[in-house]
């Protein structure tokens, strides 16, 4: 929930400053004082894309960790074997693939594949 506050906070901050750079919209051929509301969405998301992606795959290599330590945690509680079964049955029921690049597999992600967690 602080991250997601954080980054809404971040993108209406991001686009006061972009509807308050001087010469932004007349590089982009509006009449000089003139910012419509769209394009200047527009260009904040544009600006914003490379940011975002970085926090994703941030995001994501976080949620992987603590995925790792529930699954070091329920085989510390003996569990192991449940744990394998469950997420074989999950495997087989999303259908997901069961080979997947490691980059790929990171930047996408949000939970590690099953080749890993067993």
């Amino acid at each position: 929930l602080l991250v997601s506050s954080a980054v809404s906070f971040l993108n209406f901050y991001g686009y006061v400053l972009v509807r308050t750079l001087p010469g932004l919209f007349a590089a982009f051929g509006f009449a000089e004082g003139e910012q419509p509301v769209l394009p200047g969405l527009i260009i904040l998301s544009m600006l914003i894309q490379p940011v975002d992606a970085a926090l994703g795959f941030a995001l994501h290599a976080l949620t992987r960790t603590f995925e790792f330590q529930a699954d070091r945690f329920a085989a510390g509680l003996g569990k192991a074997k449940a744990l394998a079964s469950g997420l074989i049955n999950l495997q087989k029921e999303n259908k997901s693939p069961l080979h997947v690049d490691w980059l790929f597999s990171a930047y996408t992600f949000s939970h590690p594949p099953l080749v890993e967690r067993l």
